[in-house]
């Protein structure tokens, strides 16, 4: 994120921009970000932190040395990684198996019988754009806590899966395609994306999105 990313208007709500947003949610206990089934809560020192910021005018200043760390009161501090250091350029590719876009994955795929007709997941999700369009042939890479890497690409309707075990979070995750790069800033604790994103009426969160 940057400032711009901070002050541009909040698509979910067009009166605030996004830190003002960000703080609302916050604050809102019924509807908290981060959501409560991660029961990771901002602490009362972040919410004032935001708060300050935006009541002093979003002023400017050098970064502290611990710039680009996540921490909270019920765990360890987790640095934001970038999933794609090192790795090759992108190569645009189309997943297959498009199916239930915008639903959690893991109620299905989580090893928990769902059935043979439901292997196991490691992680998935769908991907939307800016404009809350799917996006098609996105690459998804995920770190579990040991640094094992999973990769999967989005489909026609910007769903995407990797086959394998539960994940061993926490981890890092990030999607990618030609034109943007996305880093998930707080941990990866389960496999289902959408069990925290989410899309459509009554939706309080934001969905996996590319930029």
């Amino acid at each position: 994120m940057t400032t711009t990313d901070l002050m541009a208007k909040a698509k979910e709500d067009p009166t605030k921009n996004e830190a003002q947003l960000s703080l609302a949610r916050m604050q809102n206990t019924t509807s908290p970000m981060p959501p409560a089934a991660l029961n990771l809560p901002a602490t009362a020192a972040e919410i004032t932190a935001l708060q300050n910021w935006i009541n002093g005018g979003y002023a400017s200043g050098s970064c502290s040395t611990d710039a680009g760390v996540v921490a909270s009161d019920s765990g360890p501090a987790l640095a934001v990684v970038d999933v794609f250091a090192g790795q090759p350029a992108f190569v645009a590719q189309v997943g297959s198996n498009a199916h239930n876009a915008g639903r959690n994955c893991m109620q299905c795929h989580g090893g928990n019988g769902g059935g043979d007709d439901a292997p196991s997941f490691v992680f998935g999700g769908t991907i939307y754009d800016a404009a809350g369009n799917p996006v098609s042939g996105a690459e998804i890479r995920v770190l579990d806590k040991s640094g094992k890497a999973y990769t999967a690409r989005s489909a026609a309707n910007g769903t995407f899966h990797a086959n394998g075990s539960p994940l061993a979070g926490p981890g890092h995750a990030g999607a990618r395609n030609a034109t943007n790069n996305s880093l998930m800033i707080s941990a990866v604790t389960n496999g289902g994306c959408s069990s925290c994103h989410c899309t459509g009426a009554g939706c309080t969160t934001t969905a996996v999105h590319l930029p």
